[in-house]
């Protein structure tokens, strides 16, 4: 089983579409990631935020034979201190000028063999 809490920050409309989003990501479905959730590159990290935020390392390479309309990428996602990682592949493809993302968790095998074509 796997659990997913899903908040009420962003009202009942916000959760029900959080709620498809994860369910998507989980069957490995095409989901449409652009308007999802917001990110925010931070150069510099003060001693205090005061909002409620995650820290967390991702590094994304995108595979060999990509183009421009249909991207393959690998990403490894973790927190500072690398005691926990995910591996996921993705593909973005753009149908008329609309991004859309389908991902799977891999395992680390997988994303080690799959590295080779970076």
């Amino acid at each position: 089983p796997h659990l997913h809490i899903i908040d009420n920050s962003l009202g009942f409309e916000g959760k029900i579409e959080r709620v498809v989003q994860k369910m998507s990501e989980m069957l490995g479905v095409v989901v449409n990631t652009a308007c999802s959730y917001r990110r925010y590159l931070i150069t510099k990290l003060p001693n205090e935020i005061p909002i409620n935020h995650v820290v967390v390392d991702v590094d994304i390479a995108i595979l060999r034979g990509s183009t421009h309309d249909l991207e393959n990428r690998l990403m490894l996602r973790g927190d500072r201190e690398g005691k926990s990682w995910t591996y996921r592949h993705q593909r973005l493809k753009r149908v008329k000028g609309q991004p859309s993302v389908w991902e799977r968790v891999i395992e680390r095998r997988v994303y080690t063999a799959m590295s080779e074509n970076i």
